[in-house]
């Protein structure tokens, strides 16, 4: 086998696809608009991708790279293979690095598919290794707008990374043949070869050294952030007074009180809260592993991060961008905001608001099974009591004439009888009624409101309900009619079976906890010492079902 033919063996066979990372995807997160840069860059989008971040099929890929330079959050990855082609650029022998694409008629340096394939990254390690020349001359008569646009976004992100003296002095722009002169060195098929060996080996050995873990999960989205911060170290560290470089990074407010959500939704480790000894707690942000993807500012709920702000930077390792005192929630111990009511979240404060109204919803319920034993012992002592005083009339009447018999008992009995039935005396004063209506309608309106007499032949309480009463009426139809009411807190079921009731039968059915309540049970509310009285509208049992009011 000849070299040529191993060497285009060896490339055929190697796999230098894009690596992706989907949990690092920002359309995971749920406050995100769905991102499909990927899909509209690639040339082959539809035959690839099935949906942002899935692979259908990689054989269409021609692993230029445009998706891994268009995806901010670092869910597409290059290949080891790819991060090698553009850092083996580095250790070439010229000062000067000459990038264009396949459309360009120079011999340059490198050349790609599309120049917008070289990510802000790539080219800022390139920069700070050598000077680059960036062939623009075929973008004014390309037609893909969607490339034009990402190379704007990639050149604009690289001047604010390196700052505009210098990119003017590392980075040129050749918009036109003569601008630029070039000047990259002729070399023969032999030293071409040569090269390429002796390039490729450099290359690997350098980036074994300087990216150890690449092929794990855990760092294979490093890649060319990892070496950008290894190279500014060597600059600092070569340098008195290094250079600044530019880095989006949250910018966080007054407002933030350290709950942890951004640290949460940080899906490449980036951001990281840590507790001091002093007992605040400072916001670590490590610029090399954020992708400046901005999910963090759309976790925060309390407007404690405002955006994504610009900082000058010496170095790309961990810097600590802001620091907070936390306010811990007397009852679960979580992070609050120093303002907040109670002193605890709000989740403790439903907790508690729910646990006051359940004791109140017991003590009225007691209150009114005390009112109702009451009521019904009063009640059989009234019966008992007219047995009696029946008994005792009947037997004093004996041997008296019929009329004066009569006369006695019939008058006797419901006087001795009215003390022993009456209820306990309401006081109104106490009583809150809401105010009439002020509009008025007129009969054709009224009329279309059904209002019919209903028998109760069955009630019972609802599963899993602890306010509906199932009511199974009689409305002169002879079909049941079911109704749901919410006043199990005022009545029993068993106290209502066989009362006349007032019902609406005309609203449209209304589907409650799985059954369909067909009309309503007309009731009376009003206000007394401050809590809410309900008592339901029954009529005289010789009523019919089905009677219609008027």
């Amino acid at each position: 086998m000849g070299l040529f033919t191993r060497y285009a063996m060896d490339a055929l066979m190697k796999t230098s696809h894009p690596e992706v990372i989907r949990r690092q995807c920002w359309n995971l997160h749920p406050h995100r608009t769905p991102c499909t840069a990927c899909k509209d860059i690639c040339p082959y989008g539809d035959a690839i991708f099935t949906r942002p971040n899935l692979v259908k099929d990689w054989d269409p890929c021609t692993d230029c790279g445009l998706c891994v330079s268009a995806c901010r959050s670092g869910c597409i990855v290059p290949s080891p293979e790819q991060v090698q082609r553009d850092t083996s650029l580095a250790d070439t022998d010229n000062d000067t690095l000459w990038l264009g694409c396949e459309k360009s008629t120079r011999k340059n340096t490198a050349v790609r598919t599309c120049i917008a394939s070289f990510s802000w990254e790539a080219l800022a390690y390139l920069a700070l290794n050598k000077k680059l020349v960036l062939d623009l001359t075929p973008c004014g008569e390309c037609e893909n707008d969607v490339c034009a646009a990402q190379l704007r976004k990639e050149l604009t992100r690289l001047v604010e990374f390196l700052g505009p003296q210098l990119f003017e002095s590392r980075v040129t722009l050749a918009y036109e043949q003569d601008e630029a002169p070039y000047h990259v060195q002729e070399l023969s098929r032999r030293e071409m070869f040569s090269h390429m060996t002796e390039g490729s080996r450099a290359g690997t050995k350098k980036l074994l050294q300087m990216l150890p873990g690449l092929r794990s999960e855990e760092d294979s989205a490093a890649d060319f952030r990892l070496m950008l911060h290894q190279r500014t170290k060597q600059l600092k560290a070569a340098s008195e007074t290094p250079l600044r470089y530019g880095w989006y990074l949250p910018n966080f407010t007054q407002k933030c009180f350290g709950c942890g959500k951004c640290e949460k939704a940080c899906r490449s480790g980036a951001l990281k809260l840590e507790d001091l000894p002093d007992g605040q707690t400072r916001v670590v942000v490590t610029p090399w592993k954020c992708s400046e993807c901005g999910v963090c500012v759309a976790a925060c709920s309390n407007s404690g991060i405002d955006g994504m702000k610009l900082r000058q930077l010496t170095t790309l390792g961990p810097v600590s961008v802001y620091k907070c005192s936390k306010t811990l929630c007397a009852d679960c111990g979580k992070p609050i905001a120093p303002n907040s009511s109670e002193g605890i979240c709000s989740v403790c404060r439903i907790k508690r608001r729910t646990k006051q109204r359940q004791e109140e919803a017991a003590a009225r319920a007691k209150e009114r099974i005390a009112e109702r034993e009451a009521r019904k012992a009063a009640e059989e002592a009234a019966k008992a009591a007219a047995a009696e005083l029946a008994a005792e009339n009947a037997a004093n009447a004996s041997g008296a004439a019929a009329a004066e018999t009569a006369a006695v008992p019939v008058s006797a009995a419901p006087a001795a009888a009215a003390p022993a039935v009456a209820e306990a005396p309401i006081d109104f004063s106490k009583v809150v009624v809401e105010p009439l209506f002020e509009d008025e309608v007129d009969f054709d309106t009224f009329s279309k409101s059904d209002f019919r007499a209903v028998k109760v032949k069955e009630c019972a309480a609802v599963p899993k309900s602890k306010k509906l009463l199932q009511f199974t009426l009689d409305d002169g139809t002879g079909a049941d009619r079911v109704i749901l009411s919410g006043i199990h807190a005022y009545y029993e079921p068993e106290e209502l079976v066989g009362r006349t009731l007032i019902a609406i039968t005309n609203l449209p059915p209304r589907k409650m906890m799985g059954v369909d309540s067909c009309g309503m049970i007309i009731s009376a509310v009003h206000e007394e010492e401050g809590e809410e009285r309900l008592n339901l509208l029954m009529v005289d049992d010789r009523i019919p079902a089905g009677a219609k009011l008027y």
